[in-house]
């Protein structure tokens, strides 16, 4: 069985909904997934652009359309308390989770700020959003404090800028890289092995010469 890595933040909608895919899929999968939680404020700052939520015109639209798939998707968009707001915490939980529990802690976190409403920035929120899973919310909180934890995301944040990460969700199905929660259905035909590229030809096309010229 393949694995599909999904690089995720919990702060971004589109991830929500990518999970959400995952889990639609997951009854008749013949593959395995590993979500893998990144600072998106990272990935933007390395590739020097803004995140949607710092251009209102795009905000706006962000949010008229993961309503719109949400809706198709026949999923429960509340959204969370404030946006964007701050994932560290969050994050630092997945990562200080046993990597057994790691995927459905990821779920329970964003769905309980896009799905639910709740500020899961804050200890109380994380507890809400996780009481169900039946985990030791005191240890993992208490390690998600440790450097080791702070570590293991500033980690998967270096390892997926350097896959060529500069957006979430991100997907790889062994060395192919798929963006955007719109894209799953290409990540299964890869994971299953029905898509095929022919990377001499990709090669073929980029090495074509460009005369656009951009005029300012």
């Amino acid at each position: 069985m393949k694995t599909i890595e999904f690089y995720f933040d919990v702060v971004s909608p589109y991830s929500w909904l990518a999970f959400h895919r995952i889990h639609t899929a997951l009854p008749s999968a013949n593959w395995n997934y590993r979500s893998i939680p990144v600072l998106f404020a990272r990935l933007l700052d390395h590739h020097k652009k803004l995140g949607p939520a710092e251009i209102p015109e795009k905000r706006r639209y962000v949010f008229k359309d993961v309503i719109r798939i949400a809706h198709r998707l026949q999923k429960k968009f509340v959204g969370p308390p404030s946006h964007p707001f701050n994932p560290l915490l969050p994050l630092r939980v997945i990562c200080a989770t046993p990597e057994r529990d790691r995927n459905e802690v990821g779920f329970s976190l964003i769905d309980g700020a896009w799905g639910k409403g709740i500020d899961i920035s804050t200890e109380q929120g994380v507890r809400a959003a996780l009481e169900h899973l039946g985990l030791d919310l005191d240890a993992i909180l208490s390690n998600s404090l440790s450097e080791q934890t702070k570590q293991i995301l500033k980690q998967n944040t270096e390892t997926a800028i350097n896959k060529g990460v500069d957006g979430v969700p991100t997907f790889f199905v062994e060395h192919e890289m798929f963006f955007g929660q719109d894209r799953f259905e290409d990540v299964l035909y890869c994971a299953e092995g029905r898509l095929k590229v022919d990377e001499s030809f990709v090669n073929e096309v980029l090495s074509r010469p460009s005369s656009a010229i951009r005029k300012t």
